[in-house]
């Protein structure tokens, strides 16, 4: 089964016998956090799922970027909304007009997987345990882990990471170290807490799958999606193209002056290079595009999305055909290895199928916002 999702940030999943899964919780934890759970709130409510709850998470980064116009617009923003103070419980843990924080619901989570209602432990050990999605900073699944080591690990099926690391293998033993790559953007938000979490899941055997900017870069699909979104109707399709090359153009505005880049590596040439295929029928040597010349190049990289894939499960997984059979013999496996060619360059062997999850993903795209109780409404 795939589930209707809406994942913002940070998502976790919950799995029960019959291989079904249920979104349980959203975290959104980079700045602005609270503007960012407001945007979720709506998004949530709009398809049909109040039932599920956001957060605002930790801050995690001192790399602010300015808030661009449109990116956070007031129709797209839940109104009347109360913060519960961080780290605080919330009054009401059924109001979804009561935002949390992201700390507070994951406590309330992983206790109501490993504890009674009475807060006695559960026995035998639990039958649900949870799915973690982690697409950006680690700082709050880190501070849980830190805070309920034990009972995260009782709780925790598995976790399915957007960003890269590798698994250090040790030649005189069969033991292996897991190492976070601080070059990835997840990771770089908050490097201690990723280096402590990856260090935490190698040490306590919890199984994870990493999917990597290679996969991402590697199946990205031209803007003509967005305009199918767009032609569904939906406010959310029509949202999502309309801002689509404005934050394109100011983003690859930002990669070319060293004050506002993301990060000193994320130049003209990174953008071109990993959001466009300008170099399909160009050369390092030839001009760069200026401003807005760069959007017929601009094409859209499913980083999310790809690990949203893969936290379906490896039956949604095996039967989309998506990813290559793993290889790796711990827990901890890889999807979009580099393997480079210093001849020629080629990265080899991504270990995905690149046909199979564009087809998949406009599908899931666009059927949840068909299948969307907003939609219903509209069509009425």
């Amino acid at each position: 089964m795939i589930p209707r999702r809406q994942t913002l940030h940070f998502g976790f999943e919950i799995q029960d016998l019959t291989k079904q899964y249920r979104i349980v919780g959203v975290i959104a934890n980079l700045y602005p956090a609270d503007k960012r759970s407001l945007y979720g709130r709506r998004a949530l409510d709009d398809f049909g799922r109040r039932d599920i709850p956001i957060a605002w998470g930790e801050k995690a980064t001192t790399r602010d970027r300015p808030i661009r116009r449109n990116q956070f617009p007031c129709d797209f923003m839940a109104e009347n909304i109360v913060f519960t103070p961080y780290g605080q419980p919330k009054s009401d843990p059924n109001d979804p007009a009561e935002i949390e924080s992201g700390i507070s619901l994951l406590v309330r989570l992983v206790k109501g997987i490993v504890e009674t209602p009475n807060g006695q432990p559960r026995t035998p050990e639990p039958k649900e345990k949870l799915h973690f999605l982690l697409v950006s900073s680690i700082a709050d699944i880190w501070t849980l882990a830190e805070l309920l080591p034990e009972s995260f690990i009782k709780a925790t099926a598995r976790v399915v990471i957007q960003g890269e690391y590798t698994v250090e293998h040790n030649t005189s033993d069969p033991s292996y170290v897991l190492k976070a790559n601080h070059k990835a953007n997840n990771n770089g938000f908050d490097i201690n807490s990723a280096d402590k979490f990856h260090e935490f899941i190698c040490r306590n055997n919890i199984p994870s799958v990493v999917v990597t900017k290679v996969a991402a870069t590697a199946s990205a699909m031209p803007t003509q999606v967005l305009k199918d979104l767009a032609a569904t109707g939906h406010k959310w399709g029509k949202h999502l193209y309309d801002i689509h090359d404005e934050l394109s153009v100011q983003y690859y505005k930002d990669s070319g002056d060293e004050k506002t880049r993301f990060q000193p590596h994320m130049d003209e040439k990174w953008f071109l290079k990993t959001r466009t295929n300008w170099f399909l029928t160009h050369t390092e040597h030839d001009p760069y595009p200026k401003g807005a010349d760069v959007l017929p190049y601009v094409q859209v990289t499913p980083y999310d999305p790809l690990a949203g894939l893969e936290i379906a499960g490896p039956d949604v997984r095996d039967a989309l055909k998506i990813f290559t059979p793993f290889k790796d013999q711990t827990i901890h496996k890889i999807v979009g290895k580099r393997a480079p060619n210093p001849v020629t360059n080629d990265l080899g062997d991504t270990g995905i199928n690149v046909m199979q999850i564009q087809t998949a993903l406009q599908a899931l795209w666009k059927g949840s916002l068909l299948a969307s109780k907003g939609m219903r409404d509209l069509l009425v």
